[in-house]
């Protein structure tokens, strides 16, 4: 793989996630989550979650290359991501409404996995 292209996908996945996951979470939908309970800090913690977007971006795209099909292998990275963001924080959190957040996540992951198309 090239260096330089890897360093860029890393860059600009974790770049447009960080953004996108601030901007969701913690300015636009940030009242929602606290009522419904999934944000259970005062102060999220903020490098913890850019590790999390760093690692993501290490992972995917080191992994993406060996695929022949970009869009399928975001597809499926992105239902694989839901499974373990949205499913798993629904089963270990006291979310008080499961539907609203289950729509709110989903939403977020598919732009967050559309974003990483461009």
């Amino acid at each position: 793989m090239q260096t330089e292209k890897f360093a860029l996908t890393t860059i600009g996945y974790t770049a447009s996630t960080f953004t996108l996951a601030i901007l969701w979470h913690l300015i636009l939908f940030k009242d929602t989550y606290e009522t419904i309970g999934y944000i259970g800090r005062e102060e999220p913690g903020l490098l913890l979650g850019l590790l999390s977007i760093i690692t993501q971006a290490l992972v995917l795209s080191y992994l993406y290359p060996l695929f022949q099909n970009g869009t399928r292998f975001l597809i499926a990275m992105g239902i694989f991501h839901w499974s373990m963001h949205v499913v798993a924080a629904a089963a270990k959190n006291q979310i008080a409404d499961v539907p609203l957040f289950f729509s709110i996540e989903t939403s977020y992951l598919i732009i967050q996995f559309a974003l990483a198309l461009f």
